[in-house]
């Protein structure tokens, strides 16, 4: 079942399967309506049979060569960027991305390396007012790529080079030059690492564009897209951001923003109407932005997919691509539940300040090198806000600071910082230097908010966009799911699972347990629900094959749930808060009301999950992107299977979860050594080991669930290590090692009534044939006044010991333990032997606390003969 929402994920892939990264599409974009023939690269090309792409109705043809296809791009297919996978034998490939436009498009023309070799190349007519797009690569170390166009005195000519936004490893340098070779300008980067050149034609003529890399490497994956623009071409909009479901007027910048007369129709089918423009009094120079103003009808919902490339960090934005008539390539507009107003005069001093009421959005321009913007609000004492500001993430070259006043600007009570949390980490940054924070308001009163660029020149910019979020505080989240290792997409054999990590981006003060599903799930694939608990951002989701699933490729949809429950969240009792030292709107939620959670109104937001891929691990930090959907295929048969069950479904702080484990080969004949690792634990909880013995199928893995665990629900896996037989043709059975994810086991954590910890001075090792006293102590909370009776357990039974167990009414917290060795006892320490305490109600035993008892056995002392007579001393 193929499906079109737009999911991301984080996987983490064995890496037997995930090995099928696509490196490179040449060329990596045509036009609407044409036909092309591209080349694939890299392992996940290998024996493509055929494409899965994000292109309404792209129809394709595989050619005698092999990597190559010949593609037919539909006539109505609106420019943008696309997503392209390759299906081979081994499943199917990570994406890369295809442009599509509506630009006459070339390839270059090789030789080209110096200026006597392109004599004879195409000159690409930019004086009709449009240019084109050529595509090219740098195929070899120290590789210089040069092309001719013609363009007449007077023309604004936009040369870009396209190459991190198509997942190029290019890192392009773009030269003009005139036709003699001498430079005239050099790139700027405006967009990530892609070079622009924005220059006045002051003659007419043949120029040329140079490109190279900035180390001078090169290979079959340095492809790149070189625009050479004389039509309309948008950079920004203000504001950047309009609400949903209301016709706003927008102001478009960017070069050669001719007014239109025809109606403009924004993505997601809303229209807009064209105002005349309005150009700079001295547009005389390159550097001038023209503008023109539209009106757009927003969609109600977002529609990113497919048009837009979308870094990491994008995630929080809602959206939809708009596509100016006559441009190349559509921008993002964000889209806003709540009201926006865009400043025509910037309120530049606190006396001055723009009064406004919240919730809002405001959005302007910080042009000047030092400007600073002052709004002033009036709140309420005890009302919880959440500021927002949005600089970095909608591509302006700010880095914003914002801070909130008295109003007489003399008090500074908050300044919001950038966000550090990473969770995505290098296959996924999320990090970024846009400012935002919760505040609780002190007292009743007028307030100002300022909003300054800290990386501001002397020089004037109008690209200085800035968008600010004003509200009570509203909890929000988004999911993504991502490649762990290396850009790959979901494969799984029959039989087999895979497991893929999803991503939590919690916004406006969101601490709530999130429950992804999936929905809609392709025949032959199952996907229990997991638990992101509310002190975690991550969770593993675990895919399965039946062994009945016939081979697919697709897509999947997911969706997490998050259940809010909320009194008037939106103004706290001070009295009942310590916001000074740290109080949260949480721990107001569940204790300042005095009353059951249940009892509480709730409200449920969903989300979906969005999909992913890292481009690059280049350190420090990665490059990821968002993607149009999550693929997934089934190939192949699994050669075993690990399952997974849990002793219980809730636990207390403090305890152990015991997982009970059994392997499934095909080959029964070959049962080697099973080794066990827990994979995606809970924050805090420590990583155990442990080894089912050759010969045997199934064993125990435990692990400790500290006191100072949050409550909340988890979800973990066991990874297996081990060698399965494969039957040969001659009769023989020939071994070969393979990783098992198993199933997830999701369980609830609970307050601890009491618990129990060892003693740290015990001892640590006991001789066969010994008797040892254990020391521990019971600390009761949470009101617990029960009788506790205490026990040596262990997962299958204790082996070789025995533990005389204690049993003590309220008054008593510490005892002890009286262990035994046998004679016979196995040496070692035996894995995962706990001292568990049963807490009884009513004399029945309802709650379980236990701790790891780490004891060696080890072999009696060798006893010496005493001597019989004087002599023999």
């Amino acid at each position: 079942m193929v499906s079109a929402t737009v999911v991301v994920f984080v996987v983490s892939l064995n890496p037997t399967i995930y090995a099928n990264p696509l490196d490179a599409i040449y060329p990596a974009g045509a036009t609407t309506g044409t036909t092309v023939d591209v080349e694939l690269f890299g392992n996940g090309a290998t024996g493509a049979a055929s494409l899965l792409t994000s292109v309404p109705g792209l129809k394709f043809e595989r050619l005698k060569e092999e990597r190559q296809f010949r593609l037919t791009i539909p006539a109505d297919t609106a420019p943008g960027i696309y997503d392209v996978h390759v299906i081979s034998p081994s499943g199917v490939s990570s994406s890369r991305h295809f442009v599509v436009s509506d630009r006459y498009e070339y390839l270059e023309q090789e030789p080209n390396t110096t200026l006597s070799e392109i004599s004879k190349s195409t000159v690409i007519d930019a004086t009709n007012g449009v240019g084109g797009v050529i595509n090219g690569r740098l195929q070899e170390k120290g590789d210089v790529d040069h092309h001719r166009f013609r363009a007449k005195r007077g023309q604004r000519i936009v040369l870009e080079c396209w190459a991190e936004r198509i997942g190029s490893s290019l890192r392009p340098i773009l030269e003009l030059c005139d036709a003699t070779g001498r430079r005239l300008q050099l790139s700027q980067s405006d967009t990530g690492i892609d070079p622009r050149i924005d220059f006045l034609v002051e003659a007419d003529g043949v120029y040329i564009a140079k490109v190279f890399d900035l180390t001078f490497t090169g290979d079959a994956t340095h492809v790149y897209r070189l625009d050479i623009d004389a039509g309309p071409r948008v950079l920004f909009a203000l504001p950047p951001v309009v609400q949903k479901g209301k016709t706003a007027k927008v102001r478009l910048f960017g070069t050669n923003l001719a007014p239109q007369a025809e109606p403009v129709v924004a993505a997601g089918g809303s229209s807009a109407v064209s105002t005349p423009r309005e150009v700079s009094e001295s547009n005389n120079l390159s550097s001038e932005l023209e503008s023109v103003a539209v009106e757009l009808l927003a969609p109600e919902s977002a529609t990113f997919a497919p048009a837009l490339h979308l870094k990491p960090a994008q995630i929080a934005l809602d959206g939809f691509p708009y596509l100016h008539p006559g441009a190349t390539q559509p921008i993002l507009v964000a889209l806003t539940d709540l009201p926006v107003i865009t400043i025509t005069e910037p309120p530049q001093t606190p006396a001055n300040s723009l009064v406004t009421d919240y919730p809002v959005e405001i959005c302007g321009q910080l042009t000047g090198g030092d400007e600073r913007h002052w709004f002033a609000f009036d709140a309420e004492r005890g009302e919880v806000l959440w500021f927002e500001a949005f600089g970095e993430r909608i591509g302006s070259p700010v880095d914003l600071d914002l801070a909130v006043l008295d109003a007489e600007a003399q008090r500074e009570y908050i300044r919001f910082t950038d966000e550090p949390r990473n969770p995505g980490r290098t296959a996924f940054p999320t990090d970024h230097s846009d400012p935002a924070g919760r505040w609780v308001v002190p007292a009743d009163g007028r307030y100002l908010v300022v909003v300054r660029n800290l990386l501001s020149t002397l020089a004037d910019d109008p690209r200085r966009v800035y968008r600010i979020s004003i509200r009570r505080e509203d909890p929000d989240f988004q999911l993504a799911l991502l490649p762990a290792r290396s850009p790959a997409a979901i494969n799984i054999k029959r039989g087999g699972r895979q497991v893929v990590e999803v991503l939590a981006f919690r916004r406006r003060g969101h601490a709530a347990p999130i429950r992804v599903r999936a929905t809609n799930l392709p025949p032959g694939i199952e996907c229990p629900p997991i638990w992101i608990n509310s002190n975690t951002s991550r969770g593993p989701l675990v895919l399965t094959a039946r062994r009945s699933a016939e081979p697919i490729e697709g897509t999947i949809e997911l969706v997490g749930e998050s259940r809010l429950y909320h009194p008037d969240v939106n103004h706290l009792d001070l009295n009942q808060v310590d916001v000074s030292s740290g109080g949260t709107a949480n721990s107001f939620l569940y204790t300042g009301h005095g009353g059951d959670a249940d009892e509480l109104s709730t409200t449920t937001i969903r989300r979906a999950v969005r999909g992913g891929t890292m481009v690059h691990g280049r350190q420090p930090t990665g490059i990821g992107r968002l993607t149009a959907a999550i693929p997934l295929a089934i190939r192949g048969d699994s050669l075993a299977r690990v399952e997974i069950t849990a002793n219980d479904t809730r636990f207390q702080q403090g305890t152990v979860i015991t997982l009970g484990v059994d392997v499934h080969r095909e080959n029964s004949s070959h049962n080697a050594e099973v080794k066990l690792i827990g994979a995606h634990l809970p924050p805090i909880v420590r990583n155990e080991t442990a080894t089912i013995a050759a010969g045997r199928s199934s064993g125990h893995i435990c692990f400790y669930l500290p006191a100072e665990l949050p409550i909340g629900v988890y979800t973990l896996v066991v990874k297996a290590t081990t060698e399965v037989g494969i039957l040969k043709g001659d009769g023989k059975t020939e071994a070969q090692s393979v990783t098992l994810m198993s199933n997830p086991v999701s369980f609830e954590v609970y307050p601890a009534p009491f618990v129990v910890r060892i003693n740290p001075t015990s001892p640590r090792k006991i001789r066969r044939g010994e008797v040892l006293q254990v020391a521990f102590t019971a600390y009761r909370q949470n009101g617990f006044i029960g009788k506790l009776h205490t026990e040596l357990v262990a997962p299958g039974g204790v082996v070789g010991l025995r533990g005389r167990g204690v049993t003590f009414i309220s008054q008593t917290e510490s005892g002890n333990i009286q262990i035994i060795a046998n004679e016979d006892a196995p040496l070692g320490q035996q894995p995962f032997l706990q001292f568990e305490a049963l807490g009884t109600v009513e004399d029945k035993a309802i709650y379980r606390s236990s701790n790891f008892v780490y004891l060696e056995i080890i072999e009696k002392e060798k006893e010496t003969a005493k001597p019989d007579s004087e002599e023999e001393k």
